[in-house]
Formats: structure tokens, C-alpha cells, sequence
């Protein structure tokens, strides 16, 4: 819109004004088994004009062996719901089988007229609707009002079988003639910048202890139940009867185990180009919607899909993700310490457990040496660093690596060994030295030597580990 103002009017700075303020809060407090009661309202000003509505709604669940069968009721009060006064109304939904789903209602609301003279009307509602499952991964939603807001609508849902895809096409027809028509296309993606940062709270079980790891701190195995987030990606395409036309593009990045943010900007023939930045914090919702143009704009549109992305990205690697590193890092140092004295015990069990099987790893070495087979000389287990010795590598939990070379050489067969991809931790003589360390991979240093030539290989524990091979032979200059 600065470039359409006269030349006096403009500004070097934009100055923004409020629009439109809304505040929403909604609660759901379960009363029995089969009783939940929820209340919502809310609150929007828009030009010094003031709405609000309140909802209260009592739900009961109807067990199978009822009159009602496996069906849900909801009682609903409300008022200034869709402009009106104090409303009620009954719901009831049941399932038909494992495909098909029903639902009838019954509302009445009141409604105050000013003019010509003051009186109340009483407006009543009928609405019916079915959900029926098509196919494993389609769904069709079909709902049918009466007297109150006539109208008629239907969605189609699609899903992939691995749920990374999503489609949605959604129509409305009311009696008032408006009508509509929406396509919503969606997509799980792994993109970096859409995923959730490390430290987040969010995280894959690749580096977490297993749920048979009781010593381990009880956080370690809540975060292996939790799934990685992935990004979301969204576009939008609909025509209705006021709008010609409307586009809109959206994303979507988790940002913590409670938190993600949104994005959305949307391109409309009669309101123009709007973008809309959401924080969503467990049930609750923060919108900011910016009017960029009141009519279609391209440089408009370009500032709002490009700005906001690199805004987003700029925060968070500038910002959000050094907090995080930093935040974690004061995490780890107190998990490890405290878990000092539980690493010192398996530490001396799998000690003790070699002494066991150095016997029978002392007699595979003999037998090697004798046909110049494979011999472990070395087998570092742990997080390693190249650059510096493993052996000395310790922090607040104690040593960060443990020498397995006397159970490697007890498993080796014909001068061979295979070790599969999966935790080595759990194999006889090893232990899990790097508990609580979320950011370092478990790896195993290996120096061998086979037809009395030196070998050397580091693989990490989910590549999975053979030997001998000639790549891992080491040239003597």
C-alpha cells in the first residue's frame, strides 16, 4: 500500500495499526468416566465494536448396553454464538458398524430485534450428518441443517498409507446462495530448517537408552516415546461466491514437545494478500494476522512469503538454536553427574565379566596367531573424538569410553567377526559409557591385525561392524 499513497503521505517507516484483537480460551475438565464438561469463550474487538461468546457444552457417554446404544450426547448452552442471544441445544453421535458414523442435533437460539419494536425471536435448528469411511484411507463427511442457518456441506478427506500426505476437498451451499469450493493440499517434510532443533525437546530414540535401562534417569526413556516432529507444508486453493478466487501457502515447524509455530499467507481477490504468523502452545493458540494489501499485489505477496522465511531463519539459528545448544549442554553435565555412581557399577560389571571371558579370549588369540588370523589389538567403545586420545576422554559421569578388546576377540569364528547394528551395550563385557549424551554417537574403534598386516576401522553402532576387510588395512609408508 506505500507505493499507492501520494508521495506527501508516505513514510520511511511503516507505522502499523491494530485491526482486529481476539482472545479465546477454552477448558475440558473430565467429571466421570463417562462425563466431561467443556467451557469456551471469547472475545474480539473490531473497530471499537465488541463481540464475545461464551460455550458451554455437558458431553455423556452412553455405554453399548443403554437404549441409546455406543452413543455420545452433547448438551450445549451458549450466548452471542453467531451474533445471537442465549441459545441451547442437544447432540447425539453414534457409530453404525466401523465404517459408518451419525450425528443429529436439535438447537434453539434467540434473537433480539430493535426495530421496529423491541421483541425476541425464537429461531430454531435441525442439522444431521454422516461420516462414512470410503476406503482404508478415505473419508466423506456429509451435514444437512434446517430453519437455522439453512445449507448443505460436505468434505472429502484422503490420507497416505504412511500418512505424509493429506487432501481435503471441502464445499458449502446455504440458502442465502452462498456457495464455496476449497482443495487443501498437505505434506509431512524433513526438511532441516522445518524439523525441530536439537535440544528442543522433540528428538529420535537413536541416542536414548531403552526402556530395560531402570539405573538410567526416567526422563531418558520418556523422550524414547517421543516421535521425532516433522515439518508441514500446506497450500490452498478455493472459489466461493463473495471471492472469486483465494490462494494460500502455509508451514508449519515444531519447535518444542509443546510448541509450534505456523505460518500462512494467503493471496485474495477481494482482501487481498495477509499473512498470519501463529504460535501454538499446547491447546492454546497466538494469531498475529498482518494485512499487507487490501487488493491483489504481487510485491506484496513476494515481501510476505520471503520476509517472514527469512525472518524464521535467521531467529532461529542466530538465536533459538545457540540457546538451545547452550541449554542442553547444562542438562547433560547434571544428568551425567548424577548418574556418576550408576556408571561406575556397570562399569565394574562388565570389567568383572571380562575377567570371565579372558580365558576364552586369550585361547581364540592363540589359535589366530597360529593360522596369522584376526587378533583385536585394540577396540575403543564409546564417543570418540578424532583429535583427541579416547582413552582420556571423561566428563562429570566418569570415562566416556570403555576398552572391549578382550570381548572381541572372544567372539571371534574362522577369523571372522560380525557384530549386527543395534546397541552393543547390551553385548557380554560392554557397557554404555555415554548415558545422558543426547548429541554424541555411539562408536567402536577397532585395530586389528590379519595376515600380520595392521588394520584400523571406526564405524558407529547403527552401521554395524565386519571384519576383516582389505579397505581397513593400513599402509606403512
Amino acid at each position: 500500500m506505500h507505493l499507492y499513497e501520494p508521495p506527501e503521505d508516505r513514510s520511511l517507516i511503516p507505522i502499523p495499526s491494530i485491526y482486529e484483537l481476539s482472545v479465546a480460551q477454552s477448558i475440558n475438565a473430565g467429571i466421570s468416566i463417562k462425563n466431561s464438561v467443556s467451557l469456551a469463550g471469547q472475545v474480539t474487538a473490531h473497530n471499537g465494536v465488541g463481540i464475545g461468546t461464551f460455550l458451554a457444552i455437558w458431553r455423556h457417554h452412553c455405554s453399548r448396553n443403554s437404549i441409546f446404544g455406543p452413543t455420545t450426547i452433547d448438551t450445549e448452552f451458549s450466548y452471542g454464538r453467531a451474533g445471537r442471544g442465549l441459545g441451547t441445544g442437544i447432540r447425539a453421535r453414534r457409530t453404525f458398524g466401523q465404517r459408518l458414523h451419525g450425528s443429529l442435533g436439535l438447537s434453539l437460539a434467540s434473537l433480539y430485534e430493535r426495530s421496529p419494536k423491541s421483541s425476541i425471536n425464537l429461531i430454531p435448528g435441525i442439522s444431521a450428518g454422516v461420516n462414512v469411511q470410503l476406503l482404508s484411507h478415505v473419508h466423506a463427511h456429509l451435514e444437512l441443517r434446517c430453519l437455522m442457518n439453512p445449507g448443505i456441506s460436505s468434505e472429502l478427506f484422503f490420507t497416505s498409507a504412511d500418512g505424509e500426505y493429506n487432501a481435503r476437498i471441502s464445499s458449502k451451499l446455504n440458502a442465502s446462495g452462498y456457495a464455496s469450493l476449497s482443495l487443501l493440499l498437505e505434506k509431512s517434510v524433513s526438511w532441516t530448517w522445518l524439523n525441530p532443533p536439537r535440544g528442543s525437546g522433540v528428538i529420535d530414540k537413536e541416542n536414548v537408552p531403552g526402556p530395560d535401562c531402570e539405573w538410567a534417569d526416567s526422563d531418558n526413556c520418556d523422550l524414547e516415546q517421543q516421535r521425532r516432529g516433522k515439518g508441514n507444508i500446506s497450500c490452498t486453493i478455493g472459489v466461493n461466491t463473495t471471492d472469486i478466487g483465494e490462494f494460500s501457502l502455509g508451514a508449519q515447524c515444531q519447535i518444542s514437545a509443546h510448541s509450534r509455530i505456523a505460518g500462512q499467507i494467503r493471496l485474495s481477490i477481494q482482501k487481498g494478500v495477509t499473512v498470519k504468523i501463529s504460535l501454538l502452545r499446547g491447546t492454546q493458540t497466538y494469531s498475529f494476522p498482518f494485512i499487507l494489501s487490501d487488493h491483489p499485489d504481487r510485491v506484496a505477496f513476494g515481501y510476505g512469503l520471503i520476509f517472514p522465511i527469512l525472518a524464521f531463519s535467521a531467529i532461529r539459528m542466530l538465536v533459538y538454536e545457540p540457546y538451545l545448544s547452550r541449554q542442553l549442554k547444562i542438562a547433560q553435565k547434571f544428568r551425567r553427574a548424577k548418574l556418576r555412581e550408576e556408571l561406575n557399577r556397570k562399569r565394574r560389571e562388565a570389567l568383572s565379566t571380562q575377567e570371565l571371558m579372558r580365558r576364552a579370549a586369550s585361547r581364540s588369540k592363540r589359535n589366530e596367531m597360529s593360522i596369522s588370523g584376526l587378533i583385536i589389538d585394540q577396540a575403543i567403545y564409546g564417543c570418540l573424538s578424532p583429535t583427541s586420545d579416547p582413552t582420556t576422554l571423561s566428563d562429570a559421569g566418569g570415562p566416556l569410553t570403555f576398552d572391549v578388546t578382550i570381548p572381541l576377540q572372544a567372539m571371534i569364528e574362522k577369523s571372522h567377526l560380525r557384530l549386527p547394528p543395534g546397541r552393543w551395550c547390551d553385548f557380554q563385557g560392554f557397557y554404555d559409557p555415554c548415558v545422558g549424551l543426547l548429541e554424541n554417537p555411539r562408536q567402536l574403534r577397532v585395530s586389528y591385525t590379519f595376515h600380520n598386516f595392521p588394520h584400523e576401522v571406526t564405524v558407529n553402532e547403527n552401521q554395524g561392524l565386519a571384519i576383516p576387510m582389505s579397505k581397513h588395512k593400513v599402509e606403512i609408508p
